[in-house]
C-alpha cells in the first residue's frame, strides 16, 4: 500500500510542478518520494 502512496505521491509532484519538500504530507517523507523516484528512473520505469 506504501509504495501506492508514494507512486500517486510523485505524480501528484510532477503534475503540480512541486518541489519535493512541498509535497503533502498523506504521501510520506518527500526524502522518501524522491529516492523512490530516483531509483525508479534510474531503472527507466518512467520512460515507458
Amino acid at each position: 500500500m506504501r509504495r501506492w502512496r508514494g507512486l500517486s505521491g510523485i505524480i501528484f509532484i510532477n503534475r503540480n510542478g512541486l518541489r519535493w519538500r512541498d509535497a503533502p504530507k498523506e504521501y510520506g517523507p518527500h526524502k522518501t518520494l524522491y529516492n523512490r523516484w530516483k531509483r525508479w528512473s534510474d531503472k527507466g520505469i518512467f520512460a515507458r
